[in-house]
């Protein structure tokens, strides 16, 4: 199976993720940035993962337009999402439902919260002050390794 993992990523965590679960696939995968997704044939692919970061529960405008106009195509396909967030896990899928279409949601054969990392280096200057105040100013690496590991073996998993 030919997968192809398109993501969005403000702070470097979600491409992170998508680098991380690539090498969780035992599938040929090619991991792309959505800003460079128009350049890519989405039918040369048997699944497709969509990864995207959280900010103020809102996925980017473009993700959610990138569903939205390919949602047809998308829902041919072997389909899996993530999300990268600083929120806790318990919000994980209120953020879907808040953010992607019941459609595309039931869709995907599998959904995964992979955590978030803060990385003020990364992050323009009123998000960091805003978030050291939130973080009691420490950077907080939670990537969730193990959700990836499932995510990429429940995906790949006949069904």
């Amino acid at each position: 199976m030919k997968v192809l993992i398109l993501y969005s990523s403000k702070t470097g965590t979600t491409e992170k993720c998508a680098r991380i679960l690539s090498e969780c696939l035992g599938s040929e995968s090619s991991v792309v940035n959505l800003a460079n997704a128009g350049r890519v044939d989405l039918s040369k692919f048997d699944g497709v993962i969509l990864g995207s970061y959280i900010r103020v529960s809102k996925a980017p405008r473009k993700v959610r337009n990138f569903v939205e106009k390919n949602l047809e195509l998308l829902k041919k396909k072997r389909l899996g999402v993530f999300l990268c967030m600083g929120e806790t896990p318990d919000r994980f899928e209120e953020f879907l439902s808040n953010n992607f279409s019941k459609d595309f949601l039931d869709s995907c054969y599998v959904k995964g919260y992979f955590g978030g990392e803060f990385n003020f280096k990364k992050m323009g200057f009123l998000t960091r002050k805003v978030v050291q105040k939130i973080s009691e100013g420490r950077e907080l690496p939670f990537v969730r390794e193990e959700n990836i590991e499932k995510f990429a073996k429940d995906f790949e998993m006949e069904g």
